[in-house]
């Protein structure tokens, strides 16, 4: 999830000074002001070994596509310029030390304020989730399979000293089961995984991204629809009974406008939604519905190594989360 950034904080690369305390050491002590997500690099000139004592809530990077996302574990405490990433604002203070290249200790007292903007996410069910005919589908929408089931009002103010982006990112997890004439209990193949819903397509982005300079407040609204469809291309039904349930994670992500920073999720709100249909002498019948949503802190970065867009699970049963 990267774009083309301005310019790199500068790295806390420590300069000690030519003579050294009374003691021996080389002593220094480095502060500087962030925001979550921008790369911070520490080190020390000349320096052979170290050892750092790391603060917490940091991590070694985030990579995301479209297709799936990970996060590396903090550097190892030996490396002699550890590069990292601050994920929850804070007052971060940590030592570290080693020796330069003559023999003699150092030791550098590093000193973070990490801020992070305020945001949330306010979800709003719109829909009713049920069976909606024209084309036969159990859906959570309004008045048909494409109306909004549920929709999101997202706000983020940016108090941090660096401008930087916005967006809406979202997670699902289809539980889908369907009885035909041949086969009984055929479950979606990703049951129960998080996969990105990334209607965008090739990238990872639910909606957005969008600017938000420093000090300034911007809204962010998207909505959902998610559906299963029950009749296959040419009419004849694809199956004679069919639950659909998913659980959806909708994330307010922030990313800092500088060199190699990550996207960090300010806000999130979960929501579900699940319904029933069957065939009846009658035509289809929709049963058993119910749909949720809630506001919540988030729960780390999203992580996920799949998507719903893969043409694997598109054509299975025709659906879209």
């Amino acid at each position: 999830m990267t774009q083309n950034r301005i310019t790199a904080p500068d790295a806390m690369i420590a300069k000690l000074p030519l003579k050294p305390d009374v003691d021996g050491h080389f002593r220094q002590l480095m502060t500087g002001a962030y925001a979550v997500g921008e790369q911070i690099v520490c080190g020390v000139d000349g320096a052979v070994s170290a050892i750092y004592n790391l603060p917490p809530n940091i991590v070694g990077g985030y990579n995301a596509t479209f297709a799936n996302a990970t996060v590396l574990p903090p550097p190892l405490p030996t490396t002699l310029q550890p590069a990292f990433y601050f994920t929850v604002a804070g007052h971060y203070t940590f030592q570290a030390q080693g020796l330069l290249s003559d023999g003699r200790q150092w030791i550098v007292i590093w000193d973070f304020l990490i801020s992070q903007p305020g945001a949330n996410v306010l979800p709003t069910i719109v829909g009713q989730s049920g069976y909606y005919p024209n084309p036969n589908r159990i859906a959570l929408g309004t008045a048909g399979p494409n109306a909004p089931g549920i929709q999101f009002n997202g706000t983020m103010t940016n108090v941090t000293p660096a401008g930087g982006y916005m967006c809406f990112l979202q997670l699902a997890s289809p539980q889908r089961i369907v009885i035909t004439d041949d086969r009984i209990n055929i479950s979606c193949p990703v049951n129960g995984s998080w996969l990105l819903d990334n209607p965008q397509g090739q990238n990872p982005y639910y909606a957005g991204p969008i600017n938000i300079a420093s000090g300034a407040t911007v809204p962010l609204m998207s909505t959902d629809a998610p559906w299963l469809g029950i009749d296959a291309m040419g009419g004849t039904p694809l199956f004679s009974a069919g639950i659909q349930g998913e659980s959806f994670k909708m994330y307010l992500m922030f990313q800092a406008a500088t060199l190699g920073a990550i996207w960090i999720p300010m806000a999130m709100c979960a929501w579900n939604w699940r319904t029933n249909a069957y065939m009846t002498d009658g035509g289809w019948v929709g049963f058993g519905s119910s749909q949720n949503a809630i506001s919540l802190p988030p729960d780390g970065l999203p992580t996920w190594s799949d998507y719903t867009n893969n043409p694997a699970y598109i054509n299975w049963g025709q659906w879209g989360a």
